[in-house]
Parts: C-alpha cells; sequence; structure tokens
C-alpha cells in the first residue's frame, strides 16, 4: 500500500461497507446533476450504470483522462 504525508487509504473489503460508500457516491454524483433523490432510480438506469457492459468502457476513458500516464500500477489489468 502506497502512504504519502501520513495518509494510508483503508480499502473496503466487505460489503456491508462498500454498498453504504457506493450509494452515498451515486447520489452524490446525481445530485452534481440536479438529480433528486426520489428520481435516483431512474437517472442509473438512465445512465445504464446498471449495465458494466456500457460503464466500465465509459468509466476506464474517463479514469485514462483524467490520470493519463500516472497510474499506480497497471491499467491493463482491468481490460
Amino acid at each position: 500500500m502506497i502512504s504519502q504525508k501520513g495518509w494510508t487509504p483503508r480499502i473496503l473489503w466487505n460489503a456491508s461497507e462498500r454498498k453504504p460508500l457506493a450509494k452515498q457516491l451515486l447520489a452524490a454524483a446525481a445530485s452534481a446533476q440536479g438529480i433528486e433523490t426520489q428520481a435516483l432510480g431512474a437517472w442509473f438506469t438512465q445512465q445504464q450504470l446498471n449495465d458494466p457492459k456500457v460503464f466500465l468502457p465509459q468509466l476506464s476513458q474517463r479514469l485514462e483522462a483524467m490520470v493519463g500516464d500516472q497510474w499506480l500500477f497497471d491499467p491493463g489489468a482491468f481490460r
């Protein structure tokens, strides 16, 4: 694990910790686009976040655009 300036990332291995965090992240992303909480399910489906064949390539493309060649690991392992 890489540590910078005393910060050590905490990996959430157990699903009971990951699910609430994932829900919070999705809600924050939807909120940033002006989506109300009650419309979150429809937004999720409209954005095709329920289809990994659609959203994973898009996620990979956006991460590559943000990170460039500064990866801490080989991103090819996730393609």
